[in-house]
């Protein structure tokens, strides 16, 4: 897989784009002012578009999901549990922090723990409660890489003081996380720096939680 990533939005919102060897790509959390700009990123690759991923219902992951997905004539696609947050402008603070009320209605919903193949690509979606309700990550087995949203930063985890936010599930999921998944895992938050499922074992807050086999 190939990763290519836009920092993009008013707070500094990772969109992924995932890549692999027969020229498909998935876009995760496209949250930028301006559709075309990402649109034409696919387009100038030769990329063939197959779906935009939501890990979470916030404005800043899913500003321009709807415009882009249109563009691309793809769907949109998040996890079930999310989906009173993305219809709702003041859960998703939208109609707060952003500049317009955002209502997303995707086109497919996944399930928890559901392995998904799109293409060329195989995935698990990982229901990860706690920053929302239905917060998830995306899980690429074959390539060892992590799309966790704002469930896992580095050295951190979501905050969990707005709207379906849940201290004790973020730290159940942060944990599984760490725990599940192996420790070369390559973790793309959806702020800040890359990380590893070994590094978070260590300087996660959450990391001593996790049990360790010697």
């Amino acid at each position: 897989m190939k990763i290519a990533k836009a920092v993009v939005g008013s707070l500094g919102t990772n969109c992924y784009f995932l890549m692999n060897d027969a020229g498909e790509v998935l876009i995760v959390d496209p949250a930028d002012t301006d559709p075309v700009r990402l649109e034409q990123f696919v387009r100038n690759q030769g990329l063939k578009p197959l779906a935009v991923l939501l890990t979470h219902g916030h404005f800043d992951h899913i500003l321009c999901a709807p415009e882009l997905a249109g563009l691309l004539s793809v769907p949109v696609c998040a996890l079930d549990a999310e989906r009173a947050l993305l219809s709702d402008p003041e859960g998703n603070c939208s109609a707060g922090y952003g500049r317009t009320r955002i209502c997303v209605l995707p086109d497919r919903f996944f399930t928890p723990d559901e392995d998904v193949t799109m293409g060329h690509f195989s995935f698990r979606v990982l229901h990860t409660p706690g920053h929302t309700a239905g917060s998830c990550c995306f899980w690429f087995p074959e390539d060892k890489v992590l799309v966790c949203g704002d469930t896992l930063f580095r050295g951190s985890f979501g905050r969990t003081d707005l709207a379906t936010g849940n201290g004790a599930q973020i730290e159940a999921s942060v944990v599984r996380l760490l725990t599940e998944l192996p420790e070369d895992t390559v973790c793309l938050p959806g702020h800040g720096p890359e990380t590893t499922v070994e590094l978070e074992r260590n300087i996660n807050p959450f990391g001593y939680l996790v049990e360790r086999t010697e």
